[in-house]
């Protein structure tokens, strides 16, 4: 048909009211049908949907066309697009076209196992020949593939959440709390900045990020290839993190530990002067460097999990160390001292605490403070000792591992300028 003529037919149609319709099938068969296919041919979408709208939407669905869903899809209605390949689907199941296209709506609406069975079917009737098949095919197969990896993995969740503990599930219930409050969550997804996960759990940033991290490996959440319109990373939710930990029974451990795990934090470390401290060991020898840094760390870490007995015992095991580096830093490799009107003399690497402080006291090589300090840590290091406790009815507790902790902290300093 000529451009002419087409304009012509064009016109006509768009000069009916809509209730004037066609008088006949054999006008909607010998008309309208052979224009929305020329139509088709020349790509004008619009013009058919238009048509479409006004002489076919209320007439039977035998005359829904393949060229009125195309067109329709085109201009991004895919909804009318679905209901006309649907009808022409129950007419003709072994059509290519019509299964490709229809597969392709269903998966850009996040219906992937009608978009597989769709583009599956087509894939086989055209026995992999038809590239555009082919293509869509394979595209579908990686997604389809890539969806059971994260299906088993969030089934598996579960596994791991039967070997949590209250502390860690009462922080991943803490974080879907906030996750569901928060306005940007749709569809199982949310965006989440890297520093918002510590708001989320209600955990320092280290911990937070250690959190996170175990989340992924578990299943509990996993990272999507998108980002918001301010570069931040979007996750998915496992959809059944929530019934899981219903029905899980996390281990019961000592809830003070987990007190303790999260006071393990940089603001504690401050207070307590680790960082300070650090410092200064980074100039002890290569010999006592390493073992300094270990007995520290140690002690601190007992110390902020309020673990009393450990902070006590590390306190004297460290004050040790350091007098022993003291001495052979000075050059002093034997220790010796009156007791009793009696001189007792000991290598440097056998004297104890005790030796440490008589010999110190009685040379007065410290002032009287660092001496009196000491003997704080050696009186309650006799905790060491279960009997003491028991015979003496004297209870451990945190305030005599403070005052441990923080006596040695100020020797520590004094000692490593």
């Amino acid at each position: 048909m000529k451009k002419k003529d087409l304009a012509e037919k064009l016109k006509l149609i768009r000069s009916l009211k809509k209730e004037d319709g066609f008088d006949n099938d054999k006008e909607i068969e010998e008309i309208i049908i052979p224009l929305i296919k020329e139509l088709f041919e020349e790509k004008k979408y619009k013009d058919i949907v238009e048509i479409f709208l006004k002489t076919l939407s209320a007439e039977d669905p035998g005359y829904y066309e393949f060229e009125t869903a195309y067109s329709f899809d085109n201009l991004g209605k895919q909804d009318e697009a679905e209901e006309i390949y649907d009808s022409l689907l129950f007419f003709d199941g072994g059509n290519t076209s019509v299964l490709n296209n229809l597969s392709n709506i269903k998966k850009n609406k996040g219906e992937m196992n009608e978009a597989w069975d769709l583009i599956k079917k087509a894939f086989e009737l055209t026995k992999g020949k038809d590239e555009v098949v082919k293509r869509n095919y394979n595209s579908l197969l990686k997604i389809v593939e890539e969806q059971k990896q994260i299906d088993y993995l969030f089934e598996s969740a579960k596994n791991s959440l039967e070997k949590e503990t209250k502390w860690a599930i009462s922080k991943l219930e803490y974080f879907l709390i906030n996750v569901l409050k928060d306005s940007e969550y749709k569809d199982g997804q949310i965006p989440i900045a890297r520093w918002k996960f510590k708001v989320m759990m209600g955990v320092d940033e280290e911990k937070a990020s250690s959190l996170r991290d175990q989340w992924i490996n578990k299943g509990y959440i996993k990272v999507l290839e998108k980002r918001n319109e301010h570069g931040v990373q979007f996750y998915k939710i496992n959809p059944k993190l929530s019934s899981f930990i219903k029905q899980v029974k996390p281990v019961d451990l000592n809830n003070e530990w987990f007190k303790g795990i999260d006071n393990v934090n940089r603001e504690s470390l401050e207070k307590c002067g680790y960082f300070n401290l650090l410092k200064k060991i980074e100039h002890v020898s290569v010999k006592y460097k390493s073992l300094v840094k270990r007995d520290y760390d140690e002690l601190v870490f007992n110390y902020l999990l309020g673990n009393k007995k450990s902070t006590i015992i590390n306190s004297g095991s460290f004050l040790e160390l350091l007098f022993t580096y003291f001495c052979e830093k000075k050059k002093i490799l034997s220790i010796s001292y009156t007791i009793n009107n009696k001189i007792v003399n000991k290598k440097l690497h056998e004297s104890n605490l005790n030796d440490f402080l008589s010999y110190f006291e009685e040379k007065q090589t410290f002032k009287t403070i660092i001496v009196s300090l000491g003997e704080v840590t050696r009186i309650y290091r006799n905790f060491i000792h279960p009997g003491n406790e028991i015979r003496n009815k004297e209870k451990l507790d945190m305030q005599k591992a403070e005052l441990c902790f923080f006596s040695v902290n100020q020797i520590a300093n004094y000692l490593l300028k």
